[in-house]
């Protein structure tokens, strides 16, 4: 959001701007509607003399059709290994809900992690209810957890739907 020219080009940001990766540090082009409002929060910071940095996108995306969400954030295999990281991966099928309760439906979740530092690095996941499990991800992501962290994490929920909702948990163990 800052390039040369003195204050003249200090203010670019919205849809049309070019973004920085938060975990790998690459260029990337992530027209989101919430990555144009945080540009213009921080372009207005700046112009009344804050000094904020914007700290990068992490490329989140849910898509949601009938009877089925999909969504992701952070890196998958090809753009972590474009940025050279070691990951792995680990593939974790599941429900969104005890099986028996009305309405339950599949999720399947796909966690990388740095093989040497156990962050976590990018999520993907599809089926039911999968925009809870990308939000958690993306604060876990954002914060720099490792997959140790995650197994603390606290999260607000019944029990019925407890054990479902640990599913990044199990991936991360």
């Amino acid at each position: 959001m800052s390039r040369g020219l003195g204050d003249v080009y200090k203010r670019q940001g919205g849809d049309c701007a070019e973004n920085t990766h938060r975990v790998s540090g690459a260029k990337i082009f992530a027209p989101m509607g919430s990555t144009a409002n945080k540009h213009g929060r921080v372009i207005a910071d700046n112009i009344c003399g804050d000094m904020v940095k914007y700290p990068g996108v992490l490329g989140t995306g849910l898509c949601r059709m009938p009877g089925v969400e999909a969504g992701s954030t952070g890196l998958n295999e090809k753009t972590a290994a474009a940025a050279g990281i070691d990951f792995e991966s680990v593939i974790v099928p599941g429900n969104d809900r005890l099986a028996y309760m009305p309405g339950a439906g599949r999720l399947v979740l796909k966690l990388f992690a740095d093989r040497k530092t156990h962050k976590v690095i990018g999520v993907q996941a599809v089926g039911q209810s999968v925009d809870k499990r990308i939000d958690t991800l993306v604060a876990a992501i954002s914060m720099g957890a490792a997959l140790e962290d995650l197994s603390e994490f606290e999260s607000a929920c019944v029990s019925q739907y407890m054990r479902e909702q640990k599913q990044a948990l199990d991936a991360a163990d």
